[in-house]
Parts: C-alpha cells; sequence; structure tokens
C-alpha cells in the first residue's frame, strides 16, 4: 500500500504549470489569474503561491506588479533541451546507498561519468530482484520509457534474459547471489545499435 501523497496543493500546482510552460503551452506570458485558478482548479491563494514557487525558481520573470506573468524564455529553453538528453537508469534491489561498498563505489563512479557527458541518470528500487519474477508494471516501466541504457545490480537471471529478449540495453553489475557476486559486469549489447 502506498503512503498518502503528502504534497501541498500548491506545490503540486506549481510543478503542473512548469510542465505545461515548459511543454510550449504558454510561450510568452502565463494567462491571468482567474483563467488560471478555473484551469488548475485551485484556490487564488493556491494559485498565488503556485506562481511565487515559479518566479523564485525564475520560470516567471519577476516583475513588479505587472501583468500578465511573463514567461523566462532561457528556462525554458534549457528544460526543453534536457529533453534531447540521453538517459540511464540504474536498477537496484534496495537503495543504492545501502549497496555493499564495492558496488556503491562502482555505482557512484559509473553515474559520475555519464553526468559528466551529458546524460540523465535515474535510480529505481526493484523489488522484483528479490522474488526473481517481474511484474507486468516493471515491464511497462522498462518498455515504455525512453532511456538508452539499463544497468542493473544484482538482477535474477529472469530479469536479464527478459531484458535481452526485448532487445534493450543492459549493463548487469552482479547477478543472482549464488552465482555471481559483484564486482563481475556483463553487457548486452545489439548488432544494431
Amino acid at each position: 500500500m502506498q503512503p498518502p501523497d503528502r504534497t501541498p496543493l500548491n506545490k503540486k500546482t506549481a510543478d503542473i504549470l512548469k510542465k505545461e510552460i515548459c511543454n510550449g503551452r504558454w510561450k510568452s506570458h502565463l494567462p491571468g489569474y482567474r483563467k488560471l485558478c478555473a484551469l488548475m482548479d485551485v484556490s487564488p491563494r493556491v494559485m498565488h503561491d503556485a506562481i511565487e514557487m515559479l518566479k523564485h525558481e525564475k520560470i516567471i520573470l519577476s516583475t513588479p506588479n505587472t501583468k500578465p506573468y511573463l514567461i523566462n524564455s532561457d528556462i525554458v529553453n534549457s528544460q526543453n533541451s534536457q529533453k534531447d538528453k540521453k538517459s540511464l537508469l540504474i536498477l537496484t534491489q534496495k537503495h543504492h546507498q545501502t549497496e555493499q561498498v564495492a558496488t556503491r563505489v562502482i555505482l557512484n563512479k559509473v553515474t559520475s561519468n555519464y553526468l559528466r557527458k551529458g546524460w540523465n541518470v535515474d535510480f529505481e528500487v526493484c523489488p522484483e530482484f528479490v522474488t526473481n519474477k517481474i511484474s507486468r508494471s516493471s515491464q511497462q516501466m522498462l518498455t515504455n520509457r525512453s532511456y538508452e541504457i539499463y544497468i542493473l545490480v544484482q538482477a535474477p537471471f529472469s530479469f536479464i534474459q527478459w531484458c535481452m529478449d526485448k532487445k534493450l540495453r543492459i549493463i548487469c553489475l552482479g547477478g543472482e547471489h549464488e552465482h555471481l557476486r559483484p564486482p563481475i559486469v556483463a553487457t548486452s549489447h545489439h548488432a544494431d545499435d
């Protein structure tokens, strides 16, 4: 059971506005308060707080008492260019900071190398590594996301085999506990890559 989402409404509203701005819904300025409140179905106070958050993040230019709220095109353009970045997903059975020392050192080195090259690096905890069965949600996560490379930390062979069948570019660090332990590394690349 998932814990309830405790994110404040003004933060959620700011995040949605930021996403809409970056997706190009509004090019140069936001509509007025009333229209935004109606679009987002929130109170004027919540919208005011969300706008203030976006001003603090410099997504909306902070101009004294001028309306409409101007969008900072530099920030939006840099956000859009991040969409073009390549991405790496690291899957582990527990939080990466609680992994063994050798595993943490390797992951930190790999992460810093990819970040230096301008890649986005994401971590996901994958409980299926313990149960040795890949769930439908994990299958959808792996096939629907646009990651160029996946790093699987101590993944069961059935999971690795599934990734290879789907022609995903994977790097395996360790594996099933009886057979492989870090720092054993294996990769899977296909001829068409």
